[in-house]
């Protein structure tokens, strides 16, 4: 049994030197800071610009929800079975923009309950492709510890970009904010283009985590082979 302290020094120590981990967690972060303008101007849209009432407020919220359940049920599905893991967090990171544009400019309550479905959409077709490669990047023994670093590199960006968003909207307004982080996502869509073997997810889907087979060989000694790791003594 560990303490709280023995058992984060042991998740630090397995992702240093796990670099799959080290992947998820960017990629992670790369998602959850620009997204954090979705939850936290989104609110402040419809209560400050639209000056709509609680339930609206709760409308809008709703249609995040619909957006998400619809991509679970059905776009997630149909997608798995014709793209990678990482060509679907790509093309979902694409619509991610325009969700973020026509926030910025979108006035009527109706087309913004609209938009809030799109940004549900995107939002849950990349959050869950990354979770489901981050539970392949994991050993069993280490699985518990790993969640907890997952999501505490994923909520925290996300806490990190509520303050940020928050902060810079009530100085600079908020439809300057939006475009702002709409073109950041534009630049980071184009560097992972240009990183795309670095950062992909697609590595989780052929990891084995089995121990590989092993054969007396030279004496006492023995060769221990593991597909795609080679040989050694």
């Amino acid at each position: 049994m560990e303490n709280f302290f023995q058992s984060f020094a042991t998740a630090v120590h397995y992702v240093r030197y796990a670099p799959g981990m080290q992947v998820i967690l960017v990629r992670q972060v790369l998602f959850s800071l620009p997204i954090a303008a979705i939850p936290a101007l989104l609110p402040v849209i419809g209560l400050k610009e639209l000056h709509i009432d609680a339930t609206d407020l709760g409308l809008l919220y709703t249609s995040i929800g619909s957006g998400s359940v619809i991509t679970a049920a059905f776009i997630l599905p149909w997608a798995r079975a014709r793209y990678s893991p990482n060509t679907l967090t790509r093309l979902a990171t694409y619509l991610l923009p325009l969700v973020i544009l026509l926030m910025a400019f979108v006035r009527q309550t109706q087309f913004l309950l609209a938009v809030a479905a799109l940004a549900g959409v995107a939002g849950t077709s990349t959050a869950n492709e990354l979770w489901l490669a981050g539970q392949r990047a994991m050993p069993g023994w280490a699985r518990g510890r790993m969640n907890a670093t997952v999501i505490m590199f994923s909520q925290g960006a996300m806490a990190l970009g509520g303050v940020i968003y928050g902060t810079t909207a009530q100085t600079f307004g908020i439809t300057t904010v939006l475009v702002a982080v709409a073109v950041l996502i534009l630049v980071l869509l184009l560097t992972f283009r240009l990183l795309s073997s670095p950062l992909s997810i697609d590595f989780t889907q052929r990891l084995s985590f089995e121990p590989g087979a092993s054969f007396r060989s030279h004496g006492n000694s023995f060769m221990f082979r593991n597909p795609g790791m080679g040989r050694c003594l």
